[in-house]
């Protein structure tokens, strides 16, 4: 015969003997312990990016000097948040994936002995973007404040790029108009990382603040920064 320490029970055959027990003894029942499972809570989210450009230091080369102006667009995508098991939910790995878009521009004058070169740079380019990170959710009754951090990952959809330049000479003569690209064989996989901060009301309504920077490397060295500010508003499921 086995003994009785060597039987294996399942955690429900337990139980349902103790229910059973107590409804024959009369006793109540308080509460029944169950396993706290993984728990994941999708949404969906829309909201405004604006988004800088910034070019590396390099010598020699005009556009180091450009000033872009930020890009305003519109964003949005869909997130989840995958619960971590024996955390009060408190902890869990958060992901986003969504649509960002921006269009950019700068001027420079290069001064030179006699003459001064214009330049204009413009860069229009369209990103899909995952976002995993770790976060911190505090429940308190109907609201949930919480901040994550994390990498992000972008695929770029589109990039086009044009320098226009055009030299004017002190006579008040210009010169021929050149047109070229500033990077050539760009890297279509960025990586880079988030930072979030937000709250989330009666479970359900999120409003999230967060900052995204991305780095692009060409096959030719150069590279270029990609940062933005999004400010979302969510509907959880």
């Amino acid at each position: 015969a086995r003994k009785p320490e060597k039987i294996e029970y399942e955690e429900s055959d337990l139980t349902n003997y103790i229910l059973e027990y107590n409804k024959c003894m009369k006793y109540d029942t308080d509460y029944i312990a169950e396993k706290e499972t993984t728990y994941f809570k999708p949404g969906i989210f829309v909201g405004f990016s604006t988004s800088h450009f910034t070019t590396a230091n390099i010598e020699g080369l005009t556009i180091s000097n450009a000033d872009f102006i930020a890009s305003n667009d519109l964003t949005a995508g869909i997130s989840g948040n995958i619960f971590f098991p024996k955390s009060s939910r408190y902890w869990s790995m958060y992901t986003a994936f969504f649509y960002n878009s921006l269009k950019v521009n700068s001027i420079v004058d290069e001064p030179g002995p006699g003459y001064t070169i214009h330049h204009e740079y413009t860069f229009s380019l369209q990103y899909l973007k995952l976002i995993t990170a770790i976060q911190y959710q505090y429940n308190f009754n109907s609201l949930a404040p919480f901040i994550y951090a994390g990498f992000s990952h972008a695929y770029r959809l589109k990039v086009e790029q044009l320098h226009t330049s055009q030299a004017f000479y002190s006579t008040g003569s210009p010169g021929e108009i050149h047109y070229d690209t500033p990077y050539n064989d760009i890297y279509k996989y960025e990586i880079g990382y988030a930072l979030g901060i937000g709250v989330l009301c009666f479970d359900h309504f999120a409003m999230n603040i967060f900052y995204n920077r991305n780095y692009c490397l060409s096959k030719g060295g150069r590279h270029f920064d990609i940062s933005s500010y999004n400010v979302t508003a969510a509907y959880v499921f």
